[in-house]
């Protein structure tokens, strides 16, 4: 009798499901951000569930929107438009295992000391040990910048070949193709993936302020500012100021990055 009452406890518990442990949070987005739990085929507003990101979840940004998520261990990462990030499993210190299936996405991976953590796309398998880097996902190629730190890269169809991304680096799978050998690419460039996944707004340099200020210097006058020009007058042989106009710094913008423009840059090799 006591056989088969332990029997039918042990059947209860095990056919209860497992409670959900939250691993991640959205922390901030813009426009529509949703979020597919485990088993559904419809997603919610990542606000109904507070933004509260469970292994088995799918992030998705649509088109001009944005979601900046922080996970258990402080790693951080940033979905640009029209983006998809699937949390496969997450156990910090044994196995992390993402898929950025498509869009791009920046991820602040922090140090790795034990296990495994790896981010999948559908052409590449991206071993990390605590870098900053993007992957870019766009017509069946993927590319893969490291801004910080260093990763491997492999197509899971071809796993002989493997290469290593460093600093400012980046590498091309395409479909049936070996990683490209990494190529470093510009700063402008680089600044230009990771525009949109700054931890906090950049403080602009005073001389990017636009603002134009008159400073007169004489044997008997002080500096005096102005907000209209930025003139700087020096006293002439004859006793009358001459007046110098210094330039004002203007931003220069900076062009857009997309997968296939990098893959054209990068040649994979046979």
């Amino acid at each position: 009798m006591k056989g088969i009452l332990l029997s039918l406890v042990l059947s209860i518990v095990f056919s209860l499901p497992a409670l959900s442990q939250v691993v991640g949070k959205i922390e901030k987005a813009k426009g529509r951000v949703s979020i597919l739990k485990k088993g559904s085929f419809r997603g919610i507003n990542y606000k109904r569930v507070k933004g509260k990101i469970e292994v088995g979840d799918v992030v998705r940004t649509k088109r001009k929107s944005f979601a900046d998520i922080s996970f258990v261990d402080k790693t951080r990462v940033h979905l640009e438009e029209s983006s998809r990030l699937i949390v496969e499993k997450y156990i910090p210190g044994k196995e992390v295992a993402i898929n950025s299936p498509s869009g791009k996405v920046v991820y602040r991976v922090v140090k790795v000391t034990h296990g495994a953590y790896r981010i999948k796309t559908p052409t590449a398998l991206i071993g990390v040990k605590g870098t900053e880097l993007a992957t870019i996902v766009d017509s069946g190629i993927s590319v893969v910048v490291v801004k910080e730190g260093a990763v491997e890269v492999i197509n899971p169809e071809l796993p002989q070949y493997r290469v290593v991304v460093k600093r400012n680096m980046a590498t091309v799978v395409k479909p049936g193709k070996p990683p490209a050998k990494p190529i470093t690419i510009s700063k402008t460039v680089i600044e230009k993936v990771f525009k949109g996944a700054k931890p906090k707004k950049e403080e602009r340099k005073p001389e990017e302020k636009q603002e134009k200020k008159q400073v007169t210097v004489t044997s008997k006058e002080r500096i005096i500012e102005s907000r209209k020009q930025l003139p700087i007058e020096v006293p002439s042989h004859q006793g009358q100021p001459i007046t110098e106009t210094l330039p004002l710094v203007q931003e220069v913008p900076l062009p857009e990055v997309t997968a296939p423009m990098l893959a054209e840059e990068i040649t994979p090799t046979e």
